[in-house]
């Protein structure tokens, strides 16, 4: 808006200036200069506006790829989704990240990530694949594994089911994995929270 308010007032003050040179003979000097002069001003918060203005976008966009590329590109869950990333499933159950189709966002009605769910078909993974991606996820390098807080070099993840503890933000988040007859998971997905009987 700031924009298109300055570029109007550049158009303006052009006009001023043109006017004024049309009429630089009929008209006296003192209002040629109060006209010249308007035109400056004119000019002036013109040119202020559209710079602040194209600054201003500038910054918010740096700002939504600083806050996208701190979260490993991915949707935080908790958080409102951003709808410019992902795209709608046609059932309207989730959205599938842009970016990784892999990834999908469950919101409730105030469209605020309730869910992730990550589907490595029709290549299913390893958990140490699982606990790679989580930490993409979560946004977190140091997760904790099971209700005893075991770094993920200390923990092979056996079980479907684990809580999750994320020091980075002081939040517990439960992890349920799908697995194949080898071990493989085909996908799993991580909610806020803690689940009392999991590991």
């Amino acid at each position: 808006m700031k924009i298109l308010i300055g570029v109007i007032l550049i158009i303006g003050a052009i006009f001023c200036f043109y006017i004024a040179h049309s009429f630089e003979n009929e008209w006296s000097e003192k209002i040629l200069e109060y006209l010249g002069a308007f035109a400056l001003l004119l000019f002036i918060i013109g040119g202020l506006g559209v710079w602040n203005g194209t600054t201003s976008l500038l910054s918010r966009n740096n700002q939504s790829t600083s806050q996208q590329k701190a979260t490993g590109g991915y949707e935080q869950l908790g958080h409102k989704i951003n709808k410019t990333g992902v795209k709608e499933e046609k059932d309207g159950a989730y959205y599938a990240d842009k970016s990784d189709s892999k990834a999908r966002y469950f919101t409730n009605n105030d469209n605020k990530i309730t869910a992730i769910k990550y589907n490595y078909m029709p290549d299913p993974m390893s958990t140490s694949s699982v606990q790679g991606k989580l930490e993409e996820l979560l946004n977190d390098k140091n997760l904790k594994y099971g209700n005893d807080k075991i770094s993920r070099n200390d923990t092979t993840l056996d079980n479907d089911d684990y809580n999750v503890y994320s020091p980075k933000y002081k939040k517990w988040y439960h992890i349920s994995m799908q697995k194949d007859d080898k071990g493989k998971v085909s996908t799993f997905s991580v909610w806020p929270g803690k689940v009392s009987d999991a590991e």
